[in-house]
């Protein structure tokens, strides 16, 4: 399948830190460091053959989406591991993505304080195991509820201690929901402004993603 198609979000632009540079009198300095990320969607099916060529385009890749069962749990996914590390091999991080713009309903119960924890250790444990380098949680919509900051404090504890980052896909619309300290416990955030009209709004023609959004 091309690779086009398999991209399921628009390929973000990220400022997301700085790098220090030894100058001749040995004051600081810092740059600006620039990166590129993709979704790559499968349903459980990754191939470096559909991707091999854009890597050099990318710094990083969440793999989308790769959502637990109702307990909580993630099935396994042959090879998973092996192409994780071949993409790592290219100088690309690798992100497990969960959740998605149709994400299952039962991740509003799993992100509940009484289940939490067993999901969250879940959740490290396939992203250790497999060799990611990190969580995106991309939980959008009704499955945002007051239960979302806890959980996120929860996970970033668990997941940063196990020396992987985590970032979160938000939105204009769904931005605004969520707690400022909250947003600042993630790594770096994919902002998702590409949807502002499309063949869904036909009464609508312009451009999909104006920067004002």
């Amino acid at each position: 399948m091309p690779f086009s198609r398999l991209l399921t979000a628009l390929i973000l632009l990220l400022l997301i830190g700085c790098k220090s540079t030894p100058s001749a009198d040995s004051a600081p300095k810092t740059e600006p460091q620039l990166r590129v990320l993709g979704y790559y969607h499968s349903q459980g099916s990754w191939n470096l053959r559909d991707i091999e060529a854009q890597l050099p385009y990318l710094t990083d890749l969440n793999l989308a989406f790769i959502n637990p069962n109702p307990d909580g749990q993630f099935m396994e996914y042959p090879g998973l591991a092996d192409f994780i590390r071949s993409v790592q091999a290219k100088g690309v991080r690798v992100y497990l993505s969960f959740g998605g713009g149709n994400g299952p309903a039962h991740l509003a119960t799993l992100i509940q304080p009484d289940n939490r924890a067993a999901f969250i250790e879940s959740l490290r444990n396939f992203t250790v195991v497999n060799g990611f380098d990190g969580v995106d949680v991309d939980i959008e919509n009704e499955l945002i509820t007051e239960h979302y900051p806890g959980f996120v404090a929860e996970l970033a504890t668990a997941i940063k201690g196990a020396g992987k980052q985590i970032s979160a896909a938000l939105a204009s619309w769904n931005g605004d929901q969520i707690p400022d300290e909250t947003i600042r416990l993630y790594d770096f955030i994919n902002i998702m402004s590409y949807d502002k009209t499309g063949p869904w709004n036909k009464n609508n023609p312009g451009p999909h993603s104006p920067f004002e959004m």
